[in-house]
Formats: C-alpha cells, structure tokens, sequence
C-alpha cells in the first residue's frame, strides 16, 4: 500500500529524513526507496540515502552540503522527498510529497 510522505527536518548542518512503514499486507518489506528532489524530479539517490540499508531505523541522516554539491540546489530551495517500499508482491506506489520547511 502507498506509504505516508516522509518527514524532513533539520539538525544543525545534517538534513533527517525519516518514514513510517506501510502495511505490508503479509509479506515483509524488503527495501524502502527514498526519492530526493533534484529540481527536475524525484528519484533516488543511493549515496546520501539507501533505504536499502536502513531496514531497521527507517531513517537518513544528510549532511546539508549533499543537497548542494550532490543535488546541485541552489540555496533557498525547499527540501523534498517521497518514498516507495517494496516486498514479495512488488514496489508500492509512491508517497504523496513530504511537508517540509527545510531549506538549503
């Protein structure tokens, strides 16, 4: 099922994305994608979030800077992300867009 739009918020210099997991109707969740807006699009981006690898926490922490030297955003832009989980029974439809106040 559709996943609830992550949660960004800000800690000193590092951006915290955080997630729910949704029903799994059954089947463990396998791996969460976190998609980062670029400025273009949504999609996502291994080397400062894998949800892959955050099985457990359900969280990212991002040093600020990845959002301007990785993603190239210009400062004063707004922060944003979605999310999709995937299990035995395939990737889920994505999240609505996180509500965020985060610039960078």
């Amino acid at each position: 099922s559709q996943m609830s739009p992550p949660t960004i918020s800000q800690s000193g210099q590092n951006v915290i994305i955080t997630w729910t997991s949704p029903t799994n109707n059954g089947a463990d969740i396998t791996s969460f994608k976190i998609l980062l807006w670029n400025g273009l699009t949504y999609s996502e981006n291994t080397a400062l979030c894998n949800g892959l690898l955050q099985l457990v926490s359900l969280s990212c922490t991002i040093p600020m800077t990845g959002f301007s030297s990785t993603l190239s955003l210009p400062a004063g832009t707004l922060i944003l992300a979605r999310a999709t989980a995937t299990n035995s029974a395939g990737e889920s439809i994505q999240s609505d867009i996180s509500s965020s106040t985060v610039l960078v």
